[in-house]
């Protein structure tokens, strides 16, 4: 009798959580936040550093058919990016952290810009970037587009791996350049 209770029980428990389901929100640290260094099993929220950006950031251009055919290739040119946190402030009001960053070209004589792109960029600059987490899925990216004063915009997603992180997307402003036969996109990756 006691275990037809128990069974009458447990299946009015799973009725009630399937009508209900359970209060909360299941987050997964790694995949849509950040897991710390440290080995401890606590379910607290992990402490990283974010207080130093460094990274690297990827300007890809992307040719269409016509300009392909004459001879344009699909390329990246490769920024080495450092930074420190910065309070986050009316720039990007919902970003969770932003850094002031420099810019620095890689590779100097890559071929990639000079292909015809006209882009005027310089060997090294500063930016602001900033991250929004979000509760389910990826983090946002958002970064400035001039030295100071700009309001950040969103350039892409990403993910964390552990403490390592890759993100990627298709800017807002990819639009001007189509009518000149190519598109661009900011990719990255770094380490916290």
């Amino acid at each position: 009798m006691m275990r037809n209770g128990l069974l009458n029980g447990m299946i009015l428990l799973i009725f009630l959580l399937g009508l209900g389901g359970c209060v909360g929100t299941l987050e997964i640290w790694g995949v849509n936040r950040p897991l710390s260094s440290d080995d401890d099993d606590d379910d607290d929220v992990p402490d990283i550093d974010f207080s130093d950006y460094n990274g690297d950031e990827f300007l890809n251009v992307r040719w269409d058919k016509e300009q392909a055919q004459a001879g344009y290739f699909d390329c990246q040119e490769a920024f080495a990016v450092t930074g420190t946190e910065e309070d986050v402030g009316s720039e990007c009001p919902f970003c969770d952290v932003v850094w002031a960053v420099t810019l620095d070209l890689i590779d100097l004589s890559a071929p990639c810009l000079s292909q015809g792109t006209d882009l005027d960029v310089a060997p090294s600059y500063n930016r602001i970037i900033g991250m929004e987490f979000h509760r389910e899925g990826p983090f946002s990216l958002y970064r400035s587009t001039a030295d100071s004063g700009s309001e950040l915009g969103q350039v892409g997603v990403g993910a964390f791996n552990g403490t390592d992180f890759t993100w990627s997307g298709v800017g807002d402003w990819e639009e001007p350049f189509s009518a000149s036969g190519f598109t661009l996109f900011y990719s990255g990756e770094g380490s916290f």
